[in-house]
This record gives structure tokens, C-alpha cells and sequence, in this order.
């Protein structure tokens, strides 16, 4: 009796098999899963068209968002594009090539990190567009040096632009995607949002910040009482040759591994990422691999090879405007 009383009421019965039907449901479940993935890795999901979708792409002015709208345009031009960049001449320019392929395009000046700024801009795309049905969080900086000598406002700008601002932008656009039980939120990642980055330390954390606030985005999605059928789809390049890196070189001991990826590659793979719905995608493969290994290794080992594989890093001088 007193040991009882000190541990609580002992279970009963009933409540032992519950528990162990859900274990060996889980097992299952896990295994089952284990074969859907190695399915899914001979027998790729069909590709999905886009026509009639509303693509709405942050960042579109430059590096990557300017090469999947230049994709979307030229391979899906029935899709209608809503470019968002605080660049509005360099917008505008794509703006004018788009519309000579016949594509239906509109185009806004705002700056992601304002709150009311993009919270007003969301409203006129309601009203002059309709309801956003692919939402391409892309717009990012980078902040290169050590951490000790980066200023206050540059790792406020880091985070301002790669994880507040998704928040200002989600918050806007996605109770019309539950409203409409149907959406796809697609987001540039990293692969320094799973392996922390030297010399780039805001850019990783801020990474790490979007891969956790993705997850949980999911799992309330997931849980909502309206289930709506929201896809997600969350980009993890590597190196990717855009004027966000071009003043940093990492010399990898493994280099042909690493080798700078080409933005119009990088958003070839993610439109067709979207297409397939896939949640992840690496870009190239190899990523997801480290991570795995990162999964299974050891800490100190994996530090030590993570370690091993920067050689060296050098920044290149700056050109004067």
C-alpha cells in the first residue's frame, strides 16, 4: 500500500495493452514509412501542373528568386507570378521580360522586414490578384565575417530579413490558405540550417530559425481542426554562385562536392520540388546525406569531419560602385 501510494495508482490491465498496441503500431508505421521513402526514391511522385497558380515569390529580383520566376515563365507561363523585392528598377526589369513571354505578372516594392509595409502589400495582392496559392518565401541576406566582428545591425538586418520577415509574410497569407483548405508554402532553407557554418554564424542561426519554425508551421497544420491540405516544401541548397556569397570563398578539401551551384540549376529543383510535393528538398543530394551522417555520428566525430572539410576561407575585396 505505500508503495503504491508513492507511485501513483498502478496501471491497470487494459491500460498496459494499450500502450503496447501503440508501440507495436508505431514500429509498424516506421517500418512501413521506411519502404514508402525507398519507393518514393526508385518512383519519383508525378509532376503536378501549375497552371492557373498564383506564385507569389519574395526576393524576385535577384539570385535564385529571379531564376525560378525566369523558370516559371518560360516552362509554366499559365501560371501567374507576384514578384515582391524592395529593389523596384532591377523588379521591374523582370517584369518587362516576363510580359513579353504573354505571362500575367504584377509586381510590388516592399521591404519583408516592415510589418505594416508587408501587411498593406498583402492586401492589394487580395484585391488586384486573388487568393496567393503558391507562397515562395525566398528573400535572404547574408552576413559574412566572425561573429565578434560583425556589427549589432548587420546581425539584426540577418534576422530581420531571414526569419522575422517570414513571420510578417505567413501571417498574411496563410489564414486564406486555411480559409480555402488548400496552399504551398515554399521556403528557401540552407543546408547551414542544419550544419553550423563558420565565419557566417547570424546566416546559420537564422537558418536554424527557419528549419524549427517550418517544422512547428507543420505540425500545427497538421493538427488544425479544419485539416487543411497545406503542402509545404522547404529548399536546402548548398553553395549557390548569387551576390549574397560572392565575396566569400570556402576551399573544401572535398571540392568537387561543393562546388558553387548555378541559380538557374538550384530553381530548376525547386519548381520541380513543387511539382512533386516533395517537403524537402537538397540541393545537391549530397546535403541530405551529411545530415544523415550528422543524424548518426558521434558529436566529436562529426565535428572533426566537418572541421576537415574547410580547408580555408578568404573574402575578396569589395568593388566600388
Amino acid at each position: 500500500m505505500e508503495a503504491q501510494n508513492l507511485l501513483g495508482k498502478v496501471p491497470s490491465q487494459n491500460t498496459f495493452f494499450s500502450g503496447l498496441l501503440e508501440v507495436i503500431f508505431l514500429i509498424t508505421y516506421t517500418v512501413y514509412t521506411y519502404i514508402h521513402l525507398v519507393y518514393r526514391w526508385i518512383r519519383p511522385r508525378r509532376l503536378k501542373s501549375l497552371d492557373g497558380e498564383v506564385f507569389l515569390i519574395t526576393g524576385s529580383a535577384s539570385g535564385i528568386g529571379r531564376e525560378v520566376v525566369y523558370n516559371l515563365a518560360t516552362n509554366h507561363p499559365r501560371t501567374i507570378l507576384v514578384l515582391w523585392d524592395s529593389n523596384e528598377s532591377a523588379n521591374q526589369h523582370i517584369v518587362d521580360a516576363v510580359k513579353l513571354l504573354g505571362v500575367e505578372v504584377f509586381s510590388y516594392t516592399v521591404d519583408v522586414t516592415n510589418r505594416e509595409e508587408v501587411e498593406e502589400c498583402a492586401r492589394r495582392v487580395f484585391d488586384e490578384v486573388g487568393f496567393v496559392s503558391r507562397l515562395f518565401n525566398n528573400a535572404g541576406v547574408v552576413g559574412l565575417g566572425d561573429l565578434l566582428s560583425q556589427t549589432p545591425e548587420k546581425i539584426e538586418k540577418t534576422m530581420d530579413v531571414n526569419v522575422l520577415s517570414h513571420f510578417w509574410i505567413l501571417r498574411s497569407f496563410l489564414p486564406q490558405m486555411i480559409e480555402n483548405l488548400d496552399g504551398h508554402i515554399i521556403t528557401t532553407c540552407s543546408l547551414a540550417g542544419h550544419i553550423g557554418l563558420p565565419y557566417d554564424v547570424p546566416y546559420a542561426a537564422s537558418k536554424f530559425a527557419v528549419r524549427g519554425y517550418i517544422e512547428s508551421v507543420k505540425a500545427e497544420m497538421r493538427l488544425h481542426p479544419l485539416k487543411p491540405k497545406i503542402r509545404f516544401t522547404t529548399i536546402y541548397p548548398s553553395f549557390v554562385n548569387t551576390p549574397l556569397i560572392s565575396r566569400v570563398v570556402y576551399k573544401f578539401k572535398m571540392q568537387f562536392l561543393f562546388n558553387p551551384l548555378e541559380p538557374r540549376y538550384v530553381a530548376e529543383k525547386i519548381v520541380e520540388g513543387v511539382r512533386r510535393n516533395e517537403e524537402e528538398v537538397f540541393v545537391p543530394r549530397i546535403g541530405e546525406f551529411l545530415v544523415f551522417l550528422k543524424g548518426i555520428m558521434p558529436k566529436r566525430a562529426f565535428q572533426k569531419l566537418s572541421d576537415s572539410m574547410i580547408e580555408s576561407l578568404y573574402f575578396k575585396e569589395e568593388k566600388v560602385q
